[in-house]
């Protein structure tokens, strides 16, 4: 998963697995890899500040 972290995202998958053991193959098919965005930064939530309420920094 580190080789796709620099080429964008996935859209999640749902996948059965069993419980019987370690070391499975699950076969996913065909995976969708778009262009990903990431956000930085912090939320504060709480009590309004000044009457801003919830602000981004």
């Amino acid at each position: 998963m580190e080789s796709l972290a620099s080429r964008g995202a996935t859209e999640p998958i749902a996948v059965a697995v069993s419980t019987e053991g370690d070391r499975q193959d699950v076969d996913l098919g065909d995976i969708v890899v778009k262009r990903g965005y990431r956000l930085r930064g912090r939320v504060f939530l709480g009590r309004a500040l000044r009457g801003q309420g919830t602000r981004f920094a």
